[in-house]
């Protein structure tokens, strides 16, 4: 199953999602995202977001990392 949603708070929206994985054959996996969006102008914003993998077998996830971090900036044209 799958939940998300968006709210805007401190200027700009925080979006948050979680979703439960249960593959054929493997085990079951959560999955969070919360991220956050902050308008700097009319076209140009920027933004932050996390997500990560709980439950995760070690040996199955590359790096041995399942956090991810990233932030950047956007600008519409």
């Amino acid at each position: 199953y799958y939940v998300s949603g968006s709210h805007a708070m401190l200027g700009g929206v925080v979006y948050l999602n979680y979703q439960y994985v249960e593959p054929t054959g493997a085990d079951s996996r959560n999955q969070l995202g919360l991220a956050y969006s902050h308008s700097l102008s009319k076209r140009t914003s920027a933004y932050v977001a996390l997500g990560m993998l709980t439950d995760v077998p070690a040996g199955s996830f590359g790096p041995q990392d399942p956090v991810r971090i990233a932030f950047g900036a956007r600008h519409l044209f």
